[in-house]
């Protein structure tokens, strides 16, 4: 490996080397590594030693590609030792995992953190985390602060900066078979937002595609709360109505209507707490033009998938809802969403299978408390759970009363 500051990437999916290993591929100013827990993906990547980022510009269609090469790649637990040597070498860590994937990596960043002290590490380093979920920093803080001892503790706050970032380049894999199979195409966003709170001396070098920001947890919280709010809400009722891909879902005035009033709920309880502004409808405009782009056709399924975890009382859905609540907004058509959201199937997503499952074997009503994670007792909660059940109820077909529509009625 040469002299290069190292820069190793958690998880070799889409995002992790569509967005992140690709942007830093173009700086052409660091060695990357990327550790996975995929053996398949690992070794085919090794033996491949390439792959090909494919990105469009989603109004116009026009596009670029760059092969990544000359990166190292590891598993995560079959060469484990190797993979904790990589991140106690580098001078930045980013992640891109799923919530499943955060306590073994909390654990693997601690040991990492061990292996620097024992080293007498005494250079600055940064985990840039990416993941879709509110408070991200603060569980990654508490998850690795409680694997280490009062001195590792120490040297953890001292040289380690955890950096909360947004990674949100929208990258799929290919609909046609491709001669490289490791090719994701995605839309051609250049920037990666991150929290200014490095520890790195003054005049340090950061990546070009680097946009400090002060505070984004509350990017964050906006991120999800809003714009992942409308994404997947094109997706529960986009797969409701037959739909494949978010370019067909958009194209259905009811469900484009009811993924902007629930935006918009949402944005306007972000305003009331945090003082973030709502974007005129001309910005909302654009974004709906890119989910209709012909030049990208993101499956729905992907973005559907996990549907507990997106359920969930902290996650894009319930967590608006809650705050709407908060500040008297009533969350109509965001209950609508999560509603819609009970309904979703998908035979190749096992949590799809187990939510329904569930509501089959425990009716409607555990399953809005359980998934939901509602507490019936608080008012708002219990509230909140009457608005979901309305809604659940009246896009059901089912008929409820049967009545014998063949009686005569006579004077």
């Amino acid at each position: 490996m040469s002299d290069k500051p190292i820069v190793t990437i958690i998880g070799a999916g889409r995002s992790g080397r569509g967005m992140l290993g690709e942007m830093f591929y173009q700086e052409k100013n660091y060695s990357i590594v990327f550790a996975d827990i995929d053996t398949g993906l690992v070794q085919g990547l090794a033996e491949q030693g390439y792959y090909t980022v494919e990105q469009k510009n989603l109004l116009t269609g026009k596009s670029r590609e760059s092969i990544v090469k000359g990166f190292q790649i590891v598993d995560t637990v079959n060469d484990h030792l190797k993979y904790i040597t990589y991140l106690a070498r580098s001078e930045m860590i980013a992640t891109a995992l799923f919530p499943s994937a955060f306590d073994q990596v909390a654990e693997d960043l601690a040991e990492m953190i061990r292996m620097r002290k024992e080293q007498k590490n005494d250079s600055t380093a940064a985990i840039i985390l990416g993941g879709n979920f509110v408070g991200l920093r603060q569980y990654f803080d508490k998850k690795i602060s409680g694997s280490l001892d009062e001195d590792e503790l120490d040297y953890f706050k001292k040289h380690i900066a955890l950096i909360t970032a947004k990674v949100n380049r929208k990258v799929v894999y290919p609909e046609v078979c491709r001669k490289d199979p490791y090719f994701l195409e995605g839309d051609d966003k250049d920037i990666l937002m991150v929290d200014n709170s490095f520890l790195f001396p003054d005049g340090y070098q950061y990546p070009s595609f680097f946009v400090l920001k002060d505070n984004m947890e509350i990017n964050m919280i906006e991120k999800i709360w809003s714009e992942n709010l409308r994404h997947v809400t094109f997706a529960f009722m986009g797969t409701y109505y037959g739909y494949q891909t978010i370019n067909q879902a958009v194209n259905n005035l009811y469900i484009r209507k009811c993924a902007y009033y629930a935006w918009k709920e949402g944005r306007l309880a972000l305003n009331e707490e945090y003082g973030l502004p709502v974007p005129d409808d001309e910005a909302v405009k654009v974004e709906f033009e890119k989910f209709a782009s012909p030049f990208f056709r993101d499956q729905l399924s992907r973005i559907g998938r996990e549907p507990i975890r997106k359920l969930k009382k902290n996650d894009r859905l319930v967590g608006p809802a809650l705050l709407c609540m908060k500040h008297r907004i009533i969350p109509y058509f965001i209950t609508r969403s999560i509603a819609y959201g009970m309904f979703y199937q998908d035979q190749n997503d096992k949590e799809a299978v187990e939510l329904q499952n569930y509501i089959s074997d425990h009716g409607i009503e555990r399953a809005i408390t359980h998934f939901c994670e509602l507490d019936m007792d608080d008012v708002m909660e219990n509230s909140l759970f009457h608005l979901i059940l309305c809604n659940y109820n009246e896009i059901a077909k089912t008929n409820i009363i049967p009545i014998n529509e063949n009686i005569t009625h006579t004077n």
